[in-house]
């Protein structure tokens, strides 16, 4: 028995999904990417997101490791969501390995003085997870927003 012909080839259409830009930016102090800094110094980072495709962005999850020899801030890990409706959870994991991302927890809460740090500070937290359910646009003006925090260099 002869099954037939195939249908004919089948088309993907790459314009309809999402593509989610992110970028990585240490703003202040303003010279902290050009200029050696010193112990003790606040660094502040930003990560703004872009959504530039074809559709919105389901779960959006932005996660970021504190840069080693430096210590995070407590209560500045903010979200700045913008026009686009989105809200975040801010997690933190104390057990993240960039070579095992997966195997990480996210229950952590930031303790002042935690893992020997400043107070104000934590230094057991290794990442900080911004966790969304809902949907980032494409469509411009609500389809970016950042999130950032603080950390002090050891």
């Amino acid at each position: 028995p002869t099954l037939g012909a195939p249908a004919g080839p089948t088309n993907i259409t790459t314009s309809s999904i999402p593509s989610v830009a992110l970028v990585k930016s240490c703003g202040t102090p303003s010279d902290c990417t050009t200029t050696p800094q010193f112990p003790g110094t606040d660094l502040t980072y930003t990560i703004t997101f872009t959504n530039s495709g074809g559709s919105g962005a389901t779960n959006l999850n932005i996660v970021d490791p504190i840069p080693d020899n430096t210590d995070f801030k407590i209560g500045t890990a903010i979200t700045n969501a913008g026009t686009t409706g989105l809200t975040f959870a801010i997690e933190y994991s104390n057990d993240y390995s960039a070579s095992s991302p997966g195997t990480a927890t996210w229950t952590y809460l930031p303790v002042s003085s935690g893992g020997g740090a400043p107070a104000g500070y934590d230094r057991s937290i290794k990442a900080i997870r911004w966790r969304n359910t809902s949907t980032l646009s494409n469509v411009t003006p609500n389809n970016t927003g950042s999130v950032s925090f603080i950390t002090r260099i050891r």
